[in-house]
């Protein structure tokens, strides 16, 4: 993990692109630049100081079943007793040297944090826990460059879920007004079989997030209902189109061996606008069985990056779907080694650039590619 993370450090924006891109970002964004926190607000891009070493969440009251939470230096240790546990807190921050573990009843239990300050959380540390996390901050969540998570499985987001809801077993999250952001730079594993959902008007990746067997979800709406298989396994992500702009980002590697993958950002209103870019690796490849499957979703769409559903039996699947426009350069591969190649979908209003881009579904016996929308593949592009 660790060689991989710094591989893909080694191809990150510098510091002056990221100042170069703070001038186009929407209202309520975070940036990182230089390990400082910065905030667009009213404008301005403002400076948010980095949490101490040692910080750790601040003001936590169980508001919903039972926990217990207690502190040893720059540890937290959450005891939960029940196998939901609500617990509201006025800051949730955890500095570069401190830790926080979860300790839940077993992997399907879940513990929900709803931050009621008003400042971004930012994760520069350890956050652990043998079952499920629900990290809840209308002001937006920052994972940073030395953040390192591994969950059963992961909710990090700015929209909001009612504690009835919560403690019914619906988990229904609805923006109610917040413009945050969620931005990881840091490293998010989850347990074999587990999820990462990163949920917001923008949500960008920066780092990598690794999900054996398991799902990855960025997404960006105005609400999200998520349902699980045994309880713990993400199968069904709902996004409800946002009244406002929606952004998702990867600029850096999303994994999920054998498993599911998704982008989605959809706006209600054209003149308001989605979109979803890829321009760094997401793999769901499997080295024992089928690939996993892949899917982009948006109003607007770009992939300059590398898909890879491929399977050491069956390809995969990976489906792009645009309203409007998708450009599409780059590698998209649902190769099967032994057996069939998986299948390929572009569907679009209108395919833009594809000069360069390259599509396998190669195997034993051959996939499927299908292409749809005004425009052509263009000359320089391969078919396979």
């Amino acid at each position: 993990m660790s060689e991989l993370m710094q591989t893909m450090r080694s191809n990150q924006k510098t510091v002056e692109k990221k100042r170069e891109r703070a001038r186009h970002i929407s209202q309520g964004s975070l940036l990182l630049v230089g390990g400082m926190l910065w905030v667009v607000s009213g404008g301005w891009v403002q400076a948010e100081p980095s949490p101490a070493p040692t910080q750790l969440p601040t003001g936590g009251q169980v508001v919903g079943g039972q926990a217990s939470i207690s502190q040893q230096s720059a540890v937290m240790t959450i005891q939960q007793q029940t196998n939901r546990a609500a617990i509201d807190w006025q800051s949730f921050d955890i500095g570069s040297q401190a830790r926080v573990t979860f300790q839940q009843p077993s992997l399907n239990s879940v513990a929900l944090n709803r931050v009621q300050g008003g400042n971004p959380s930012q994760i520069f540390g350890q956050l652990q826990a043998n079952g499920q996390v629900f990290l809840s901050n209308p002001h937006g969540i920052v994972f940073g460059p030395s953040a390192h998570v591994e969950v059963g499985g992961l909710v990090a987001t700015t929209h909001s879920l009612s504690l009835e809801d919560f403690m019914a077993g619906r988990d229904r999250f609805t923006r109610e007004g917040a413009t945050g952001t969620v931005v990881n730079e840091g490293e998010l594993k989850a347990a074999l079989g587990g999820y990462i959902a990163l949920l917001a008007p923008e949500v960008r990746n920066e780092g990598v997030i690794v999900a054996d067997m398991g799902t990855v979800a960025l997404a960006a709406g105005e609400a999200y209902e998520l349902h699980f298989d045994q309880g713990r396994q993400l199968t069904t992500l709902i996004v409800e189109p946002a009244t406002i702009e929606t952004l998702v980002d990867n600029q850096q590697a999303i994994l999920a061996p054998g498993g599911l993958i998704i982008l989605s950002a959809h706006a209600a209103d054209q003149l308001q606008g989605s979109v979803v870019k890829n321009d760094g690796i997401v793999n769901a490849n499997s080295l024992v069985t089928r690939g996993g499957r892949i899917v982009l979703e948006g109003e607007n769409l770009t992939q300059q990056g590398i898909l890879t559903a491929a399977g050491d039996t069956d390809g995969g699947e990976i489906t792009l779907a645009a309203r409007d426009i998708a450009y599409v350069d780059g590698l998209v591969d649902v190769s099967g080694t032994k057996a069939t190649g998986g299948t390929i979908t572009v569907q679009a209003g209108k395919l833009e650039g594809m000069k360069s881009a390259t599509f396998r579904a190669n195997g034993e016996q051959g996939g499927v590619i299908h292409l749809e929308g005004q425009g052509t593949v263009g000359l320089s592009s391969t078919v396979n």
